[in-house]
């Protein structure tokens, strides 16, 4: 990031409304899932970022800000804090923001599916077998079968 102006923080601090809960809220520009844009002088930057940046300095380029409020459009640096992607991931499926189940967007299977597949492999039913008779991978059927994948279904 180039030197920061006042001239640029201003405009930064004048682009956001705080709310109650804390959240300095991006009124600006949005893009995809509501994260706030902001132009920094030199180029285009995701606006927490660029908060974080000015409380805190420069983040380390393989590292995400993540937020603790769980409000992509807010740039309250003690808000935010930094992270590897597997520290975003386990934030949210902490807080049990990550879809589940049938919810998940690429979910084949019901959990009708899931329950009759343990039912079927301790039985003795093959893993490709299975993945044969359910349309999925083997890798999908040995996730279920060793409590990697559907972990909220009750096993047998």
């Amino acid at each position: 990031m180039k030197s920061i102006t006042t001239s640029t923080k201003d405009r930064f601090n004048r682009s956001y409304t705080i709310k109650p809960s804390g959240c300095w809220e991006w009124d600006l520009y949005k893009v995809t899932k509501g994260y706030g844009q902001f132009w920094n002088g030199t180029k285009m930057q995701l606006a927490h970022r660029y908060s974080y940046e000015l409380a805190n300095g420069r983040i380390d380029l393989t590292k995400q800000i993540c937020h603790k409020c769980d409000n992509p459009c807010c740039v309250n640096p003690s808000h935010l804090f930094e992270g590897t992607h597997q520290d975003n991931t386990d934030d949210k499926l902490n807080k049990g923001r990550q879809p589940r189940g049938v919810l998940c967007v690429q979910a084949k299977l019901s959990e009708k599916d899931v329950i009759n597949i343990l039912h079927a492999a301790k039985q003795g039913v093959r893993q490709n077998a299975l993945a044969k008779q359910y349309r999925v991978g083997t890798s999908a059927i040995h996730g279920i079968i060793h409590n990697k994948k559907w972990k909220h279904i009750p096993r047998l």
